[in-house]
């Protein structure tokens, strides 16, 4: 019995220790938020335990600090109280796995999990779309999508600007340098609708996916929703034509590799 009397003796001890060195503090941010957070009362600019932002009188945010450092499991919450993401801090720095959620869904659906490293992103990210299904890896240690599952698709994989749906996160996506007006000046002046596909009647929209590296460099091109071999040919000619032309992704300050999915529109008129 004596471990379990010295456990109990400790917990109360910390108890006391922490009721006795800390201050509790309400913060009014401005007319709708505030913070409710401890700081010793030694040193009142060191915060000390747990921590809680309201927006509106809704949590927003759950947390620890640990000598002013974030520290533990930290929460960030929709004002339905469902979540956004949630992972744990370990001096100052994300630490472990972390998990993010759709910030659109009526249901707590995930959008991506995996690993922290000294706040820095590493290893296999998981990837999901709205119904559950895993749909990327992206590896973070070689900067490379490693799985894409485009199978489940009905409609376009495409969202307005190019972006595969459900992608990994990036501050700023890839782009065609001098924006996406040039893009299409520059498409329009270079495809040619192809003789065998007009007498056959045949139009549509292929759609090109490739690789943009962190260099803005272009690789592993594939036809990924074809209209005619004529159509598919000529998208993919044009394409090519367009390689020295892209700005990377970026991601919290670095340049990334990612996907880019380009549609290709032939139509007869």
């Amino acid at each position: 019995m004596k471990p379990i009397l010295l456990f109990l003796l400790l917990v109360t001890i910390n108890q006391i220790t922490y009721g006795q060195e800390t201050k509790r503090i309400k913060n009014k941010i401005d007319k709708d938020s505030y913070e409710i957070y401890y700081v010793l009362k030694s040193e009142q600019s060191t915060k000390q335990g747990s921590y809680k932002l309201f927006e509106r009188k809704n949590l927003k945010v759950s947390g620890f600090y640990d000598a002013n450092k974030k520290d533990s499991t930290w929460t960030e919450y929709k004002y339905s109280g469902n979540l956004i993401s949630q992972g744990s801090y370990l001096n100052d720095f994300k630490s472990g796995t972390w998990s993010y959620y759709f910030q659109n869904s009526i249901d707590q659906q995930i959008h991506a999990k995996g690993d922290f490293l000294n706040g820095k992103r590493m290893g296999i990210w998981n990837i999901y779309n709205l119904k559950g299904k895993l749909t990327q890896h992206y590896d973070f240690d070689t900067k490379k999508i490693t799985q894409m599952n485009i199978s489940d698709s009905i409609s376009p994989i495409l969202i307005t600007d190019g972006q595969y749906k459900s992608l990994m996160f990036v501050d700023k996506m890839a782009s065609y340098k001098n924006g996406e007006e040039a893009m299409f000046k520059f498409l329009g002046t270079n495809v040619r609708y192809p003789s065998e596909a007009k007498s056959l009647n045949k139009q549509g929209t292929v759609y090109i996916s490739f690789n943009i590296d962190e260099n803005g460099k272009t690789s592993d091109y594939k036809i990924v929703r074809s209209v005619h071999q004529s159509l598919d040919d000529e998208a993919m000619r044009v394409v090519k034509l367009m390689a020295n032309n892209w700005m990377p992704a970026s991601f919290e300050g670095e340049y990334v590799s990612v996907k880019y999915n380009l549609p290709i529109r032939f139509q007869l008129r």
